[in-house]
């Protein structure tokens, strides 16, 4: 559950936000910056989607989820603290840094959500995974809030700029909450490799 709350502090504000924040702040409102935000989503969606299947074969192959989980974290904590960098005109290394934040939370939740039939009992899972997703939506919740307060005062031109700080709390929130999230699961040292 600490888990799915440190993930939704991050999906509550990253991908929901960063398109405001690369249109307006980094390519100033240039023509074509739209589409250029469209190409890194779906960039960002692609790369995951070929890495997904990989990541979780070898997972099943070697019983191992604990370093692909704990690296997949890790990349999206640290890009997630860079995407300031991201300033006028750094459009590529935007870019990069966004498609890394979105790949590691994606190979992260997903290695995440496979995990349920190991920490509950059949007959318990949905109840385990409602709880888990309600409590997320919680973290997502408390992350937004968090967006809220840093905005209150600054100008509506000036809040793209300003959503920089809304990304490094997401980031430090989903840091702080994935260890005890990750350090709960770590008794779970393997699963069984599929033959």
């Amino acid at each position: 559950t600490l888990y799915d709350v440190a993930s939704s502090a991050y999906a509550g504000i990253v991908p929901t936000f960063f398109g405001v924040y690369f249109v307006t702040v980094v390519a100033g409102d240039a023509a074509g910056s739209q589409s250029q935000w469209g190409m890194i989503a779906a960039a960002a969606l692609v790369t995951a989607g070929v890495l997904a299947p990989l990541v979780g074969a070898a997972i099943d192959r070697h019983g191992r989820w604990f370093g692909p989980i704990a690296a997949a974290t890790v990349l999206c904590v640290i890009a997630t603290l860079l995407i300031p960098t991201g300033t006028p005109g750094r459009v590529i290394w935007t870019a990069v840094i966004f498609v890394a934040a979105q790949v590691g939370y994606t190979l992260a939740t997903s290695i995440y959500d496979s995990l349920l039939v190991h920490v509950a009992p059949r007959a318990h899972a949905g109840r385990v995974s409602g709880f888990g997703w309600a409590m997320g939506t919680v973290g997502g919740m408390v992350a937004l809030t968090v967006a809220l307060v840093l905005m209150q005062g600054v100008p509506d031109d000036a809040q793209p700029a300003r959503l920089a700080l809304a990304f490094v709390a997401a980031g430090a929130l989903y840091a702080v909450l994935a260890v005890g999230g990750l350090l709960g699961l770590r008794r779970l040292t393997s699963v069984t490799p599929v033959a």
